[in-house]
């Protein structure tokens, strides 16, 4: 996810505005730290919320309740080989692409 540092300055730029706009100019003036006003406004840092978007995501493909076209994307891998403490943690399947089209169609992030 090496898009995150570029999309992120960007996006906390525009949050932070958002958030001073939001709790009026004359509370929050230009100068002061922004991060008390994003926490009474309960909104998380960019970084943690592009993570939160993920974590659910897979959450919601693990449990049936995302769309099937994510759904069919990701398959959880079943019967290991030997019985390992990492038996009871879920694994998911990558998929894989013969076309260098279809390496950059499906980036790999998740918990």
């Amino acid at each position: 996810m090496g898009f995150l540092t570029t999309l992120s300055t960007n996006y906390k730029g525009f949050q932070n505005a958002a958030a001073r706009l939001v709790l009026y100019v004359t509370l929050t003036p230009k100068f002061c730290h922004i991060s008390p006003v994003l926490h009474d406004l309960h909104l998380l840092p960019v970084l943690h919320r592009i993570h939160f978007k993920v974590i659910l995501l897979v959450f919601k493909v693990l449990n049936g309740m995302a769309p099937d076209y994510l759904s069919c994307l990701l398959s959880k891998r079943e019967g290991f080989k030997y019985q390992l403490h990492s038996v009871s943690s879920i694994h998911l399947i990558v998929p894989q692409f013969l076309t260098s089209f279809g390496e950059r169609a499906f980036a790999v992030a998740g918990p």
